[in-house]
């Protein structure tokens, strides 16, 4: 099984949990300490960048969102994320050793901002696996960010398990009432 890349978790934590109902865990500071411990940033780092996080999320959520319905993408959104993104930042850098072995060296710490960075990763991933390799659920109560990793890139569900099986169950009773 593949990783996710962070931009999916990132963009699922705003938690949809039916159409009424929306958590937003980027406003929990246990939420926002165990990402900024994973993304490799502070607890502050994160807090500082929240506006610029928020805005993010909604932008690559749109992308997600016209992919997974509409199989486009508004310019707008992308203009946004690619104006996050800045040129590469070396961490690593080629040198010659004393036996002429080619070793790496840390030439830089991260610069990235939060947002930066979790922007990087959405173009990374993209480029890497294609756009419509990442979906948002096709359940309208779900709406969870998803890496597709099936052979076909067919999957529709963030969980066949849960919303596959709830879609599922909808289309069997709706089928039964138009029968009778």
């Amino acid at each position: 099984m593949v990783d996710s890349p962070f931009f999916v978790k990132f963009v699922n934590s705003l938690h949809i949990s039916s159409i009424d109902t929306r958590t937003d865990h980027l406003h929990d500071p246990s939420y926002l300490s165990r990402r900024a411990n994973e993304w490799g940033f502070t607890d502050t780092e994160l807090t500082e960048d929240m506006n610029s996080l928020l805005a993010l999320r909604t932008a690559i959520r749109n992308v997600l969102f016209q992919v997974s319905r509409q199989g486009t993408v508004e310019p707008e959104d992308l203009a946004f994320i690619n104006s996050v993104i800045k040129p590469e930042v070396r961490l690593l850098e080629l040198i010659a050793s004393e036996k002429t072995i080619v070793e790496t060296k840390t030439t830089k710490e991260n610069t990235y901002s939060p947002h930066e960075f979790l922007a990087h990763d959405f173009a990374r991933s993209v480029a890497h696996y294609g756009i419509k390799r990442f979906k948002l659920c096709a359940n309208d109560t779900c709406l969870w960010a998803f890496h597709d990793t099936s052979k076909n890139g067919s999957k529709k569900w963030c969980s066949s398990a849960a919303c596959g099986n709830t879609d599922k169950v909808r289309r069997f009773r709706e089928r039964k009432k138009n029968a009778t």
